[in-house]
């Protein structure tokens, strides 16, 4: 069976902590790296929260408050 691409991965989940518990499941490969990297760097505090807590598992996270926007979506991960 061939490997499943990011996409498939994560679009089948219905909230970024989902997708993030998925993706932590292929911490090894180097596009989900590539891509929680850039995750990381152009976000807010929130997702970076969620970032700690679902894809890194840090469960002493720092929460951070919703901000609005983030309160309106359930998926942010988007992938071309």
């Amino acid at each position: 069976m061939p490997e499943k691409t990011l996409k498939e991965l994560i679009e089948s989940k219905k909230n970024i902590s989902e997708q993030l518990r998925v993706l932590r499941k292929y911490h090894d490969r180097e596009d989900v790296q590539e891509y929680i990297n850039e995750l990381e760097k152009d976000t807010t505090d929130y997702v970076r929260y969620l970032i700690n807590r679902y894809y890194y598992g840090k469960k002493d996270a720092v929460k951070a408050k919703k901000t609005p926007p983030e309160k309106m979506f359930k998926v942010i991960l988007h992938v071309d």
